[in-house]
């Protein structure tokens, strides 16, 4: 999980929000406008995060996954979000 200073994207879904952290603006500009950029260079880890509650960083169900994206892939699901949702500097 990202110490310190955190960067991310929120995708607004049907049914629940969805968070993944990223480690730069810079890096998920570069990969949306070039697919080759390796994703492990742009999220620092591959897990789905709810948004913040209380201060916890909870991942998001498998099932609730499926829900939204028709899939239980994660890595499917985070490149969704990163292509569809909005970036945000904590």
């Amino acid at each position: 999980m990202p110490r310190g200073r955190t960067s991310e994207v929120l995708y607004k879904g049907r049914t629940a929000d969805f968070r993944v952290f990223v480690n730069s603006l810079e890096i998920l500009d570069e990969w949306r406008n070039d697919p080759c950029v390796p994703l492990t260079d742009v999220v620092p880890t591959l897990d789905v995060f709810l948004p913040y509650c209380k201060g916890l960083q909870q991942r998001h169900s498998i099932s609730t996954l499926e829900d939204e994206f028709g899939t239980r892939d994660e890595t499917e699901c985070i490149l969704k979000i990163l292509r569809d949702g909005k970036y945000q500097s904590n």
